[in-house]
């Protein structure tokens, strides 16, 4: 018996569906019986037709030395778009595959009946997508105007059309902010805060403007918009907002006056131009920027970024204000400018620690004990096992070549001073932090110390 593979796709949508993967399968394996093909691996996808590129399918071309032909149910359930359906087709024959339709026979594009019999049915295939494809968008739209969302909102702020209140406080606190801070900064405040996705990753600026843009914060969902505001929108209804209306323009607005402004740098390091240079001296956290707005007015504080963490493991709970912390350090700055004995202090050095190569050679030797257990539970095969090993002892020699740094030399007090001093020419405590790669440590009673180390 011939050794063959079937392959089974289902629609990512089940309103789209007719043929559930155990239809496929039995009417694959009545096809095979009567043929003497021996169906000995199932591949099986769960993607749209109008999609070309696919995990499963794409596994069984590498792994198709293995067989020597390829059973599907029908003909669209290798595509329901014409172009996808001879694509696929060619990559199997090139693989060196007879393909079988359970519904057809054997197909065969030099046989000239096989192969108008392909095109044919993947015409029809195409065309009763499309009409499908039609009326559920046609349902959808319906659904809309009758003042339901296609789906429960399970955006950042809802979980399956409920309102999450700890995420919904987050996204009250991104439209505030965005008013008087730029995105970059934002995303930088957010991720001291310790503010995650979901998903638990950073965010980012593209996501962060994407949600801060999309209307239905603001009640009004719109059916056919795509994330960034693409798409045709094709229906709008109202649902529960998470911001005011006024609060979702007046963003918009910053925001676009931002983008129109582009030769100014605006944004949230202008407001804290010493943020992600400070510390906490209790946690060791970052020292974020912190805006509150009272009266339509802003206010801006330095503080830890632990404040806002669920469980607060920091006693550190003090707001700076953020221009006295900036008068604070242009200070110390002209006084080191003056007195050398200050400046000293602030360029005193350490030198770097050794590696830690017990705690490095330990980590690996870990790695090997897991890696001996999962390769005896069957995990991996005896060549990954191999490799997997190799690499790890690879790993394990280059620990060798590690060197403990050597400590850097004493600092030129003259040049620093110098530096020190052109950078306090400029205007902007943004620049003179850049210029002299300004870094502190902030205390719980209000003590900064800082160091510096012009570029």
């Amino acid at each position: 018996m011939k050794p063959a593979a079937f392959y089974a796709r289902v629609s990512t949508s089940p309103q789209l569906e007719k043929f559930g993967p155990q239809v496929q399968r039995e009417a694959a394996q009545r096809y095979a019986a009567r043929l003497g093909l021996d169906i000995v691996q199932t591949y099986e996808d769960a993607i749209t037709g109008t999609a070309a590129r696919r995990e499963a399918l794409d596994r069984l071309l590498t792994e198709a030395v293995r067989y020597q032909a390829v059973i599907i149910s029908s003909v669209d359930r290798l595509a329901r778009r014409v172009p996808i359906a001879y694509g696929v087709l060619g990559e199997l024959a090139e693989a060196g595959l007879e393909l079988h339709s359970a519904d057809m026979g054997l197909i065969d594009l030099d046989d000239e009946s096989s192969s108008m019999q392909f095109g044919i049915r993947s015409l029809f295939a195409d065309v009763d997508h499309r009409r499908i494809s039609k009326r559920l968008e046609a349902s959808r739209v319906s659904k809309v105007q009758g003042g339901s969302p296609v789906q429960r909102l399970n955006g950042y702020g809802w979980r399956q059309g409920v309102r999450d209140e700890a995420e919904a406080a987050w996204v009250v606190y991104m439209y505030q902010q965005i008013i008087h801070v730029g995105a970059r900064m934002l995303v930088a405040d957010l991720t001291a805060r310790g503010v995650r996705t979901r998903h638990g990753a950073a965010w980012g600026e593209s996501r962060l403007r994407s949600l801060l843009q999309n209307p239905t914060y603001k009640g009004q969902y719109q059916y056919g918009r795509r994330s960034g505001g693409r798409g045709r929108v094709k229906a709008v209804c109202q649902v529960e907002a998470l911001v005011s209306p006024e609060l979702w323009a007046a963003a918009q607005d910053a925001m676009s006056r931002r983008s129109l402004n582009t030769g100014r740098r605006g944004g949230r390091s202008d407001v804290y131009p010493l943020q992600g240079r400070l510390t906490c001296a209790e946690c060791g956290r970052a020292i974020g920027g912190n805006t509150t707005i009272k009266a339509n007015r802003p206010y801006h504080y330095y503080g830890c970024a632990d404040r806002c963490n669920a469980e607060r493991t920091c006693t550190h709970r003090k707001l700076y204000p953020a221009a006295s912390v900036h008068a604070f350090v242009r200070g110390i700055l002209e006084e080191a400018r003056e007195n050398p004995a200050s400046l000293a202090e602030l360029v005193q050095r350490p030198a770097p620690a050794a590696p830690d190569l017990a705690t490095m050679h330990a980590a690996i030797d870990r790695k090997l004990s897991r890696l001996e257990a999962a390769y005896d539970a069957g995990a991996y095969t005896a060549p990954e096992y191999a490799e997997r090993r190799a690499a790890l002892k690879r790993e394990r020699e280059a620990l060798s070549v590690l060197e403990a740094p050597t400590a850097q030399a004493p600092a030129d007090l003259a040049a620093v001073q110098a530096a020190v001093g052109h950078a306090l020419s400029c205007a902007d405590l943004l620049d003179v932090a850049e210029a002299l790669n300004l870094r502190g440590v902030l205390g719980s009673g209000g003590e900064l110390t800082l160091s510096l180390n012009p570029l």
